[in-house]
């Protein structure tokens, strides 16, 4: 088993996949601060409250004292932090899928594409492509039999 772990390189497939999942945090974070700032520009009424929540979540953080991010820099700079956050996310997200995918398939010893009749079975399947019908012949569950 380990020697199969090492001839794939697998520490640097999990390398991978744990940087992108780390990566991930901080847009999230940028995506956590576009929702509170959202929310406070939304609904001025429940500003204390939502003071309240983040002081028991991040004590000090937020707050009109010396060190801490006054709530209405939040909410000025929301749109523009929520933009980055979910373009960060996207990135982030997409590069962890991707390499989890890549890690799964070298650790594996998976083709990388399936073969071609397994495609065609796919695309039957999940479509109602005119070729599927004159090559398929559907059974009573729905299911294409090629």
């Amino acid at each position: 088993m380990q020697e199969h772990f090492g001839e794939v390189k697998g520490s640097q497939q999990a390398g991978g996949v744990t940087y992108f999942g780390f990566l991930s945090v901080f847009p999230v974070l940028a995506l956590a601060f576009f929702a509170v700032g959202y929310v406070a520009k939304v609904f001025p009424d429940a500003q204390d409250a939502l003071l309240k929540a983040l002081e028991q979540v991040l004590p000090g953080l937020v707050g009109n004292g010396e060190g801490q991010v006054p709530l209405d820099d939040i909410q000025s700079a929301a749109g523009a932090v929520g933009l980055i956050g979910l373009a960060g996310v996207l990135y982030a997200g997409l590069g962890w899928l991707s390499s989890l995918q890549t890690a799964l398939i070298v650790l594996f010893e998976m083709p990388e594409k399936p073969p071609a009749e397994l495609r065609h079975r796919q695309v039957c399947a999940t479509s109602s492509h005119s070729s599927c019908s004159a090559s398929c012949s559907w059974s009573a569950s729905a299911r294409p039999v090629c």
